[in-house]
């Protein structure tokens, strides 16, 4: 109450002021409204009051607007975009935040109020979900508010700095940040702000897992306050000193601290955070054990929440409430709640906690013997993982563009700082010795230049090139979870597909679902050898087979604009082939096609030709000799911009690009160039400004023929009742295989680690490993199986493939994740014919 007296009383001593403005002339009194209102609009903002003070901040920015006055401008226009973003007008305050820094730098204004404007401009990266949007306008501030000696400012934007550092995972610098916000204000003496800072640092402290530090940082943000501080402050310092307390087993002392945070909530009237502190003494039972507790605990929440007229049923205390029900066995509770969110699952929700209540459905349906449900439950929570993955590679893909930002950043900062250094005590030795060292000095300024630039040019060829490892890693961990999700999802479609009469009407239905996941199959071998992730395979390739199957994704990733066509000039009547991994060709194709693309970004037409010549030819020059024979030429024009002799030359250098900043890596070109000489062929550049690019690669022709496929025949139903034992720590996966082949006459068993599989392999006469898996891998569990049962059949299984992963490599069969049921079938007959 007492934070609201300020604003309002404010407003009442403007208000009063009208009178004495009504009587100014025109041109007086246009200035005095602009400030007036300017200052009201910030104190309603502060009231609560966001309308009134949207509209009181559109009258100051028309008042100054015609008195010309920049600063009361800038003014009005913090308060209206603050207003706007309380409101959720996001773009609506984008556009009079950009519009004031443009005024600002046109009239040269470089004051608190343009720190405003890059704070408000970093706040809006929070607002909208990015917070790495937040890095540069952030530093701008900072540097700013150095600048202008506002050590408030500079003590604000530290935090901030703090709490986007804290979002992007780097907790370490958030802890430094809140630690040099808090020095600064403990040395202005803000006693209030200084116990909100010290509440940050004791949060990420406990982030970092030193609880013990952080209870002595909230002791001191607690003392600050005096007991006469902001109580929801107050009650919230209570709750995070309850989490550090709890993570050291201090149960009883976490109890008390929530027990005072719920006592100031229910003092202050605030009733949702009275609902999270007894969430909290909920979650604390539940830790205990003590489940009815902390149902009653839940309820209570639950409760006032609804009261208070929060969204939906659903709050964090929902989950909790569940879960508590469910460890009594009270299933028949639990099916009620989940009907009560139902609601929230078809778009409440994060998808993070919408699966966590499927989880839970899949896990109280089994337990009331509803299968149907559960199946139900399963296969909402796989759509919403796959779409938890696809928004978690998009958030850490932005997330590592920031933190690269960040670095480049304070790299700048320390060249700077080094180089003034290094300068003033040049200046300071040579000043001594005048005009007779003059070249001595300038010598020494040309190594250090020098030096300087060689040092910055490999840590930048460094930070791409980690860069690229972190994608190619992100890549090839993405494809093997997706390998584990299609896998289930082909086994599910193939056994329902079986249940399915060959009339009925989700027959077709079903085959085009199970098409769609084997073109998702295909995919994800794309990404594994774009993050070398792959086992590398050289084969006898249909070059022109593999430039039609990789047409329609050229297609979809190229755009409308670009035409591509596809050439296969066959003088000799026979097919095109030659020895090449097909992941290493594939990824050859796509990288001349987005240098092309990158050349057309006005469209244009992409060509790819491929005919066969035979060295030595007169006609044909190479960058290196290739001993006399026949070769496949891959010619690949565009109609792009072209280049120029200078960039031509230096065309395959690793990290050499003409494209904008975050635009290219410069690595595309050089691993076209490193894959075709590690084929046995060459590749050149043709190129002028204006007449695009034609790259030609050279691979030797390889002898014989692409075996076409042969029709893969229909597994036959097992003559016996034979014991396959499966290894497989994702349950899902475990749960398809063990159904899959119960109905094709195996009996199964199920591991769900190497050292729990050891236990089962007595009387199997198959094992089914997975290779990765908890507490003891799958080559550990076949060396051991071997030294007891050298003869038993063992298919080792796996959704990241590496090199050392071949049957000769391993001595056993081996099958890559994904696969269908009938192809685990198939090499399971095979093993125990």
């Amino acid at each position: 109450m007492r934070c609201a007296q300020a604003p309002r009383q404010g407003l009442e001593e403007l208000a009063a002021l009208q009178p004495e403005l009504a009587a100014l002339p025109q041109d007086v009194r246009a200035p005095l409204l602009a400030a007036r209102d300017a200052i009201g609009a910030g104190f309603q903002l502060h009231a609560g009051d966001l309308q009134g003070g949207v509209e009181l901040a559109r009258n100051a920015l028309r008042f100054a607007e015609l008195d010309d006055d920049p600063r009361t401008l800038l003014r009005a226009t913090n308060a209206l975009a603050e207003g706007l973003m309380q409101l959720g007008h996001l773009a609506e305050a984008r556009g009079y935040l950009q519009e004031g820094l443009a005024h600002g730098r046109a009239r040269g204004v470089r004051d608190v109020e343009i720190v405003r404007l890059y704070g408000n401009l970093a706040a809006l990266g929070f607002y909208s979900g990015h917070p790495a949007r937040a890095l540069e306008p952030l530093s701008r501030a900072l540097e700013l508010a150095t600048e202008l000696g506002d050590d408030r400012r500079r003590a604000l934007m530290l935090g901030n700095f703090g709490n986007l550092y804290g979002q992007l995972g780097e907790h370490e610098r958030a802890l430094d940040s809140h630690r040099r916000c808090a020095e600064l204000l403990r040395a202005q003496g803000a006693r209030g702000q200084l116990a909100n800072s010290l509440h940050n640092v004791g949060v990420e402290l406990d982030r970092l897992g030193r609880s013990e530090e952080a209870l002595e940082v909230y002791a001191e943000s607690l003392a600050l306050r005096g007991g006469e501080g902001d109580a929801a402050a107050m009650a919230k310092t209570e709750l995070d000193r309850a989490f550090a307390l709890v993570h050291l087993e201090r149960l009883d002392e976490a109890e008390t601290a929530i027990e005072r945070a719920l006592a100031i909530n229910r003092e202050t009237g605030c009733r949702v955070q009275e609902a999270r502190a007894l969430t909290s003494l909920g979650n604390l039972e539940y830790e205990r054990k003590r489940y009815r507790e902390a149902i009653a605990r839940f309820e209570e929440s639950r409760a006032l929440v609804r009261a208070a007229g929060e969204r939906g049923p659903f709050t964090g205390n929902e989950l909790g409430l569940l879960e508590a029900h469910l460890a009594l066995g009270d299933t028949a509770r639990v099916l009620e709640l989940l009907v009560e969110c139902e609601p929230l699952l078809a778009g409440g929700l994060p998808p993070a906690r919408a699966a966590e209540l499927c989880d839970l459905g899949v896990r109280a349906s089994e337990a009331a013997g509803l299968p149907e449900r559960a199946l139900g439950y399963a296969k909402r929570r796989i759509e919403l993982m796959l779409e938890l993955h696809a928004s978690d590679a998009r958030r850490t893909t932005e997330n590592l563009q920031g933190m690269h930002q960040i670095e480049l950043l304070r790299q700048r900062e320390r060249d700077q700082a080094r180089v003034r250094a290094d300068l003033e005590a040049l200046v300071a030795e040579r000043t001594r010795q005048l005009v007779e060292a003059n070249d001595q000095l300038e010598a020494r300024v040309d190594e250090l230049v020098r030096a300087e630039l060689a040092r910055s040019r490999l840590e930048e060829e460094l930070r791409q090139a980690q860069k690229m490892d972190a994608i190619g890693r992100l890549a090839g961990g993405v494809a093997h979870d997706f390998n584990n999700l299609l896998t289930v999802i082909l086994g599910r479609g193939e056994l329902l597909l079986e249940e399915l009469p060959e009339g009925h009407p989700g027959h077709d239905s079903l085959r085009e679902i199970l098409e769609a996941a084997s073109r998702a199959a295909r995919l994800t071998v794309q990404l594994l050898a774009f993050g070398r992730k792959q086992a590398l395979r050289p084969t006898r390739l249909d070059v022109g087979r593999v430039l039609t199957e990789l047409e329609r994704l050229l297609d979809r990733l190229l755009g409308e604009r670009i035409f591509v066509d596809v050439v296969e000039e066959r003088a000799g009547g026979g097919p095109l082939v030659v020895q090449a991994d097909r992941g290493q060709l594939d990824q050859v194709l796509i990288n001349l096609a987005i240098n092309a693309r990158d050349a057309m970004p006005e469209g244009g037409r992409l060509e790819f030709r491929a005919t066969r010549i035979r060295l030595p030819d007169p006609r044909v020059t190479t960058p290196v000799p290739l001993p006399p024979g026949d070769y496949v030429r891959l010619r690949v024009s565009d109609t792009g911009t072209g280049m120029d002799d200078r960039v031509r030359e230096r065309a395959f250098e690793p990290f050499f690009t003409t494209k904008e900043p975050g635009k290219g890596t410069g690595l595309g070109l050089s691993t076209v160039h490193g894959i075709v000489h590690q084929s046995g062929g060459t590749v050149r550049v043709e190129s002028a400004p204006g007449r695009g690019t034609t790259v030609e690669v050279l691979l030797p022709c390889a002898a014989g023929v692409v075996e076409a496929k042969a029709p893969e025949a229909r597994v036959r139903p097992v003559q016996r009742a034979a014991c396959v034992l499966i290894v497989e720590d994702d349950e899902g996966l475990r749960r398809m295989m063990r159904e899959g082949l119960s109905r094709r006459g195996y009996q199964v068993r199920e591991a769900p680690d190497g050292l729990a599989a050891l236990g089962l392999v007595e009387g199997a006469d198959a094992v089914i490993c997975d290779r990765v898996l908890p507490k003891l891998g799958g080559l550990e569990v076949l060396a051991q199986v071997r030294t007891t049962h050298p003869d038993l059949p063992f298919l080792l299984i796996s959704g990241h493939p590496s090199e050392d992963d071949s049957e000769a490599a391993l001595g056993v069969r081996f099958l890559a994740k994904p696969f269908k049921l009938e192809a685990l079938a198939r090499v399971l007959q095979e093993l125990l014919a």
